[in-house]
């Protein structure tokens, strides 16, 4: 299962991408090449900050209009050149306050909207919809199972039956040959 927790977010109306949950980050972070492909404006900024990776430089920001859920609001991102950095967007404390995102012990995305709170994405939907898909193979596989039982059942029911017949033809048969066998028995005794 992949560890990191990944929602969905449109930057400057234009680009719908995965963003990073990072809620052990201060800061948040964006790829340049979603800031080159968007064209985005920079501001000169040198940022020295230390990743799970080691230290990382960062010499512009980008501010952003970022939408999650059902908040817009701009943040200033971090610009990362780095081909460690594979994310698009990494959202640090500062996007998660911002845009009021929660997590909860199933590591669902929730965010507190109108006094309310709504879930934002669940945990790896493509893993979800995998489960669900595993789910009902293997609800298939047991309502093939439970009709293969049921023929088996059949086929057994009939196949007794059919035993049944044969042995009480069998015994008939027995019964008759015993009855002609003593039937002659008692002809030649008679003789």
């Amino acid at each position: 299962m992949n560890s990191l927790i990944k929602i969905n977010v449109i930057i400057d109306d234009k680009l719908k991408v995965k963003a990073v949950y990072d809620s052990g980050s201060n800061i948040s972070l964006i790829n340049q090449k979603i800031v080159d492909d968007l064209k985005l404006s920079l501001m000169n900024n040198k940022k020295a900050f230390k990743t799970i990776s080691g230290f990382d430089f960062s010499s512009a920001r980008a501010n952003i209009l970022l939408k999650i859920g059902n908040l817009t609001d701009s943040i200033n991102t971090y610009v990362v050149k780095n081909n460690n950095f594979s994310y698009d967007l990494l959202l640090g404390l500062d996007a998660i306050k911002k845009f009021k995102l929660l997590q909860d012990e199933s590591l669902n995305i929730l965010q507190r909207f109108k006094n309310k709170i709504i879930t934002i994405e669940k945990r790896d939907q493509m893993n979800n919809n995998k489960n669900n898909t595993m789910l009902n193979s293997e609800q298939n596989l047991q309502n093939l199972d439970n009709k293969i039982s049921a023929n088996m059942n059949d086929t057994f029911d009939a196949n007794l039956n059919h035993i049944e017949e044969e042995n009480k033809k069998k015994n008939l048969d027995n019964k008759i040959s015993a009855n002609m066998n003593a039937t002659f028995d008692a002809y030649l005794d008679h003789i």
